[in-house]
């Protein structure tokens, strides 16, 4: 019957004790909250001479090394793109703006020729074509404002360009 004895001796040696709290924590940390540092931006020489600790900023020797060496380039920062800065999305703008532009006119012409030949008028609603109005006379009219509405986003297309320091050649 010496078996239950040691039994218990060796589950009680399985089964871990826990530790005081305090000095658990002690031991991480290292110290007494009473003893802790505030680390300023003064401390950070005496940090790399002391203890190894990585710093995200380059050392005074690091950049000196920088500047002796011209073949190193530092990496472009990249800038967020933005559209009113850039001369290429004024071209394209305008090239869209001026795409309906000849669209419209182009409507305008065939109209005004069907009026001044008679070919091909009827009381029919061209389903076919983009014909805002119910009869010529009101399609060109509508066309024309629509031109006159599209010249003026032009208009203040170019401004923008110009308050953004965008060469007006850029837009035209």
């Amino acid at each position: 019957m010496a078996f239950p004895p040691l039994i218990l001796v060796a589950i009680s040696l399985l089964v871990p004790h826990p530790a005081k709290p305090a000095i658990a924590a002690r031991a991480v940390w290292g110290a007494d909250t009473a003893a802790q540092k505030v680390w300023t931006n003064e401390d950070i020489p005496l940090l790399r001479e002391t203890a190894p600790i990585s710093t995200f900023s380059t050392s005074a020797s690091s950049q000196a090394s920088l500047v002796e060496r011209p073949d190193v380039t530092a990496a472009p920062s990249t800038q967020p793109y933005v559209k009113e800065l850039d001369p290429r999305w004024y071209a394209q703008e305008r090239e869209t703006l001026q795409a309906q532009i000849d669209a419209d006119q182009e409507q305008i012409r065939e109209i005004r020729q069907i009026q001044q030949t008679g070919d091909g008028i009827s009381d029919a609603i061209p389903l076919d074509k983009n014909a805002p109005g119910l009869t010529p006379y009101a399609t060109v009219e509508i066309l024309q404002n629509q031109v006159a509405q599209i010249e003026s986003q032009i208009d203040d297309l170019q401004d923008l360009a110009r308050r953004n320091g965008i060469p007006p050649v850029a837009v035209r």
